[in-house]
């Protein structure tokens, strides 16, 4: 059997500063566990007071305000979904207009890309939209219309094909994923458990090969009236496609990510080393009578993490205050630090990853719409690390046993 031994890279020295006394806790530990799965354990910055958040820098903004020419292309009436090719062009899908608006890099407007309608490129209701790299395609759903619509970056429609043939269940807004490789990803209609695996091609053809039943918790929760609501507090699971076609998930309840394949083996997990905190006796009975709730059924500890996001550089962006702050880590697996946006996002399912930038939705006073990239300050990017001696190995206990994600018996869509 493989020796375990945990490979100690450090200490990291980045842009957030000077060393700490306990020079194990400042350790990024990388370990190779038998079955070949790589755990990379990052320090807690924040925890040592080095890890203050670095504001990113907003580059672009595009919007319009309310007596402004009411048919400006900037004027959105509900952005629903945002999506960027590789050129740094930027896809708007408004929600109220049914339509999808095209920026170039600098926030031109360059064309709109299909219009209400029953017709091949035209939405009864818009939910989502992806751009699709490896392909050169843009993905839009319509839900009302069952189907996919597709795209090329002209706004020429290449094809329209079934979407939840049997069922008119979607996500609002819709996400999809897609890697550098000619595959996209989505939630299975019929079960938003089951992640579907699709190739595609640059003529607008969509083939599902393959499927993963993606980790699920039963959300608790309770009547009020007619009103079925979520049990406050709760864990929740959350699963994103890097650029590689890895699936990352997460638990909203532990500092903790796992790149999982579709044949169901955990390759590498990526952890920062930050203690869970609980929720207070006091706490928790506030929460219970704003919510008419016994005690007994509120968690008893906080969300560490939300709804991970993966960039096609591979980073990861973890949020750890609301949908503006995120924990960032690069594409080995190693915490570059913190930022935080200057304004703040609508949730993350507007929120779209490029090469050390994020482009979101934001909400001014006057509730116009604005849609803002921001980048990564290039002390992230480009931190001024140090490795103190040569990297060592450090005796290490044994590691626990991989995570393992099962995927389902077969490919419920593909017939495998």
């Amino acid at each position: 059997m493989k020796a375990k031994a945990f490979l100690a890279i450090g200490p990291l020295v980045a842009a957030f500063g000077s060393s700490s006394s306990h020079a194990q806790d400042r350790q990024v530990r990388v370990d190779t566990l038998a079955n070949g799965r790589v755990v990379v354990s990052n320090p807690d910055l924040a925890a040592s007071g080095q890890g203050d958040a670095l504001e990113l820098v907003e580059e672009l903004r595009i919007g319009s305000v309310f007596g402004a020419n009411p048919d400006a292309p900037e004027l959105f009436g509900q952005v629903i979904s945002v999506a960027l090719d590789e050129d740094g062009n930027t896809y708007v899908a408004d929600f109220q207009s049914r339509e999808i608006r095209m920026f170039n890099h600098n926030g031109d407007f360059l064309r709109t890309i299909g219009r209400r309608g029953e017709g091949p490129g035209e939405f009864r209701m818009l939910a989502g939209i992806l751009w699709d790299r490896g392909s050169r395609v843009l993905w839009a759903v319509d839900v009302g219309g069952r189907r996919f619509n597709a795209f090329d970056r002209s706004g020429t429609v290449l094809g329209t094909l079934p979407y939840g043939r049997d069922t008119y269940n979607a996500q609002l807004p819709w996400t999809g994923y897609a890697d550098l490789h000619g595959f996209i990803y989505y939630s299975e209609p019929r079960n938003f458990d089951m992640l579907l695996k699709g190739r595609t091609s640059p003529d607008g053809d969509l083939r599902i090969v393959d499927s993963l039943a993606v980790p699920s918790r039963g959300m608790e929760t309770y009547s009020v009236g007619l009103e079925i609501r979520m049990v406050p507090m709760q864990p929740e699971n959350y699963h994103a496609v890097g650029p590689d076609g890895g699936v990352w998930v997460s638990t909203s309840s532990e500092f903790q990510l796992h790149k999982v394949g579709f044949d169901g083996d955990t390759v590498r997990t990526v952890e920062l080393r930050r203690p869970n905190r609980s929720l207070s006796r006091s706490e928790r009975d506030s929460i219970a009578e704003v919510n008419d709730l016994p005690v007994r059924r509120i968690p008893q500890w906080r969300p560490v993490i939300g709804q991970h996001l993966v960039g096609p550089d591979g980073w990861l962006w973890v949020p750890v205050e609301g949908d503006s702050t995120w924990e960032l880590f690069d594409d080995f697996g190693f915490h570059r630090g913190r930022v935080k946006s200057p304004v703040p996002f609508e949730s993350s399912s507007h929120i779209v990853l490029g090469e050390h930038t994020i482009t979101g939705v934001t909400t001014d006073e006057m509730g116009v719409q604005y849609v803002v990239r921001l980048r990564i300050p290039e002390a992230v990017v480009q931190p001024q690390t140090r490795f103190h001696g040569r990297p060592h190995l450090l005796e290490h206990a044994a590691s626990p046993r991989p995570h393992s994600f099962r995927p389902s018996s077969g490919c419920t869509v593909c017939g495998r």
